[in-house]
């Protein structure tokens, strides 16, 4: 069982990581992969055939890693704290 100044400090440790999950996932992935869902949604509207290699050939999966990874390494250099 929990005391009642743990079970507050759990509830505050899960918030934490929650806001911080939730900003990892809208800083991160979704604007990381932004360039592959613009290259998709061009290629629809124009009414194109899309093969994967259209769809990543130039260059959005290496920028969509290069997001992640970046993000990845400040948080682990940087030591961003709240």
């Amino acid at each position: 069982m929990i005391a009642g100044g743990d079970e507050s400090l759990a509830s505050d440790t899960v918030a934490r990581i929650r806001n911080k999950l939730i900003r990892w996932v809208i800083f991160s992935v979704l604007l990381g992969v932004f360039p592959i869902g613009a290259a998709l949604l061009s290629a629809l509207t124009r009414q194109q055939n899309l093969t994967i290699v259209d769809l990543i050939g130039k260059g959005e999966l290496l920028l969509v890693t290069v997001v992640i990874t970046a993000a990845a390494a400040g948080e682990g250099i940087g030591g961003v704290t709240e």
